[in-house]
Order: C-alpha cells, then sequence, then structure tokens
C-alpha cells in the first residue's frame, strides 16, 4: 500500500483489522455504484457514437474502430487530466505525476508517491 506508517501496538494492529473489515465492503459498495454510473455512461457514448456513425443496423469495421477510438479517447482525457492535476498541485515532476497515476490506476500502489 501507499506510505511506510505501519501499526506497531497490539492495539493499533486490532484497529486496523476492524477498519479494514468495514471499510473493505464498504468500498467494494461503493466502486460498484461507481461502476454502474461508469458502465451507463460508456453505453450512452457507444449508443449515441454508434447513431452518428454507423448508417446500418451492422456496423463496418470503420465505424467499430470509430467506437473504440472514442472510448479510448475518454479514458486517454481522464488519465492527462488526473496528470496535469497532479503535476500542478504537487512539487511532482511530469513524469513523477504520471508514474503515479499509472500506478494508482493499475493497483500497482508501490507507495513511493504518495
Amino acid at each position: 500500500g501507499y506510505g511506510s506508517i505501519t501499526p506497531r501496538t497490539p492495539a493499533g494492529q486490532l484497529t486496523t483489522i476492524a477498519y479494514a473489515l468495514i471499510g473493505i465492503p464498504l468500498t467494494l459498495l461503493t466502486l460498484r455504484s461507481v461502476g454502474v454510473h461508469i458502465n451507463a455512461f460508456h453505453f450512452y457514448l457507444i449508443r449515441s457514437t454508434h447513431k452518428k456513425h454507423c448508417k446500418n443496423e451492422k456496423c463496418t469495421h470503420e465505424e467499430v474502430a470509430s467506437i473504440i477510438m472514442s472510448t479510448s479517447g475518454l479514458l486517454l482525457t481522464v488519465i492527462i487530466v488526473a496528470v496535469v492535476m497532479f503535476f500542478s498541485v504537487t512539487s511532482w515532476t511530469f513524469t513523477e505525476a504520471l508514474y503515479f497515476v499509472f500506478v494508482s490506476c493499475s493497483t500497482v500502489g508501490f507507495g513511493d508517491y504518495v
């Protein structure tokens, strides 16, 4: 995880366990809820792109590529906004901010940048 602070006393360790037993399920519920909204927005984008670019009921290879590029563009935009935000708010270099966003989004989370 992030950082190098760990509980050293038995009370701290038991508190960490209790906190995790409550926090992990709540986090999963929150992520599920956020995922539902992201999924609905993603389907909206696909439907609107399909209506705009697909003339027939079935899309051609070029139309499918256009939809994939639109979705990839959205993902790239979110990543760039996060990188620019961390670059602006912290004293990190652009590369450090990019590294932090990638490590966080990929859930690697080394903890060397917090």
